[in-house]
């Protein structure tokens, strides 16, 4: 009850209740709380969400203001945040315009960010681990990871040469995406629910982004997506060549290196396998379609 009441004389609220520890519900609708233990955090957050909207396309989902016109309060050992909670899904097929409109923006931005924070390091799948280990499964198996070891190191490479040749180029400061789900709409505005990680110098999460709309959306879809991100004038093609890096990593392993280190037995190795290989195609098609779209915009400026 003594948050109710803060909650109350903050954001001049006359009826509020809990639906769970992060979820209340007002005269003015559902919010979700969120809870910050970091004020750098919570000051770059709030940042982030100021600088990606695009009125009137895009909004992240800002902090709601308090009666002194503050984007947090003070709550015990941290602060305390609201957020409007939305339902609905914004659409991506045929919408391509405005999410390119989001993700190119967000480059841009996250190439001008800052942050303290150590950038996470990601997981790279241990190759070695498999090529010493792939030989306890059956001959079928054994020549599928054969396969995916040549290519994964073949790919490896790609990444590496890529990297090279953008190394004078940043990859941008992101508030990585863990799901389409994200994106609410208002009308015909995409709200974006960001999240309260630390920032990542990365691109890993778009990379698993893009792989499950090429999936549901096909490749005409993506490449109208690309097109929009390129029109922001912050997804160059040099941060195009640095996603495709990220693309090329064989990331899709990472569950089966996991498996032959914890010792796994055959049958959870097997099930691995499985996961990681459908992946892998999805990741295959995925490269060939950001690596045609950028030749196709490479014969345009020649």
């Amino acid at each position: 009850m003594e948050l109710l009441d803060c909650l109350k004389d903050q954001y001049h609220w006359n009826d509020i209740q809990f639906i769970d520890n992060h979820l209340i519900e007002t005269e003015h609708g559902e919010k979700r709380i969120r809870f910050w233990y970091d004020q750098e955090l919570l000051d770059w957050h709030t940042q982030w969400r100021d600088q990606c909207s695009i009125t009137p396309c895009v909004l992240i989902d800002r902090m709601i203001r308090t009666k002194d016109n503050e984007t947090a309060i003070k709550w015990r050992d941290g602060w305390i945040t609201i957020h409007d909670e939305l339902k609905d899904v914004f659409p991506q097929r045929g919408e391509e315009e405005t999410w390119g409109l989001m993700l190119g923006t967000m480059v841009k931005k996250g190439k001008q960010f800052e942050s303290r924070y150590i950038e996470k390091q990601y997981e790279k799948p241990n190759l070695r681990l498999i090529d010493d280990h792939h030989t306890r499964l059956n001959k079928r198996e054994q020549m599928l990871l054969a396969q995916c070891l040549t290519e994964a190191k073949e790919r490896s490479k790609k990444a590496e040469q890529l990297r090279r040749s953008c190394k004078n180029e940043a990859v941008p400061l992101l508030d990585p995406i863990h799901s389409s789900q994200q994106a609410k709409r208002v009308y015909h505005v995409l709200v974006w629910t960001g999240t309260e990680n630390p920032p990542e110098r990365s691109y890993r999460s778009y990379h698993s982004f893009l792989v499950k709309w090429l999936s549901k959306n096909g490749q005409a879809s993506l490449e109208l997506l690309l097109d929009a991100m390129e029109r922001t004038g912050g997804f160059t093609r040099e941060q195009a060549l640095l996603l495709l890096a990220e693309c090329l990593e064989p990331t899709e392993l990472i569950p089966i290196s996991l498996q032959f280190e914890q010792n796994a037995d055959e049958t959870a190795i097997r099930q691995a396998i499985e996961a990681s290989l459908s992946e892998w195609e999805y990741s295959k098609r995925l490269v060939k379609v950001i690596s045609s779209w950028l030749d196709k915009k490479k014969k345009v400026l020649t």
